[in-house]
């Protein structure tokens, strides 16, 4: 029995689309890995000073944050009024 035509041509497009998804699969995991080991990041200035004023809000808490007031919680925000 005869392969039909292109019969090679399919299958190494079949290996090569393996070996592509493998090592795609094996770089995202090793730079999903290596961006969870840095904890911090930094930024410039490490360190800033805000002016204005505090002030305190009441808004609806859990469970559904405004959607139902009547068995919403009240909580005590604060909120920073910047100059």
């Amino acid at each position: 029995m005869r392969k039909p035509e292109g019969w090679k041509d399919s299958k190494s497009r079949m290996r090569l689309y393996k070996l592509t998804t493998i090592t795609l699969f094996v770089l995202t995991l090793a730079s999903a890995s290596a961006a969870q080991d840095k904890h911090w990041l930094s930024y410039e200035p490490a360190v800033v000073a805000l002016e204005g004023g505090l002030t305190e809000e009441w808004k609806y808490g859990p469970p559904s944050y405004g959607e139902n007031p009547k068995t919403d919680a009240k909580v005590r925000v604060p909120v920073l009024i910047l100059e």
